[in-house]
């Protein structure tokens, strides 16, 4: 894996994210937490952020791979 990618991989029960470093991990949570749970934010360090609430998360069955 090339430096700061990630792979984030799911067969919809168990769900792995994988980073080729630790800024590679944290770019793969960040991606996971957005684009499948809705969470988001304007500036890491603002209050203004988005956290949807759910009772039941699903994970599609995926693998994705990102330098």
């Amino acid at each position: 894996m090339a430096a700061e990618s990630f792979r984030i991989v799911s067969d919809g029960s168990e769900l792995t994210i994988q980073g080729a470093d630790d800024q590679g991990t944290l770019y793969g949570v960040y991606t996971f937490i957005h684009d499948h749970l809705g969470i988001s934010w304007v500036h890491f360090r603002e209050a203004e952020e988005t956290v949807p609430k759910r009772s039941t998360i699903r994970v599609p069955k995926m693998d994705r791979y990102e330098e």
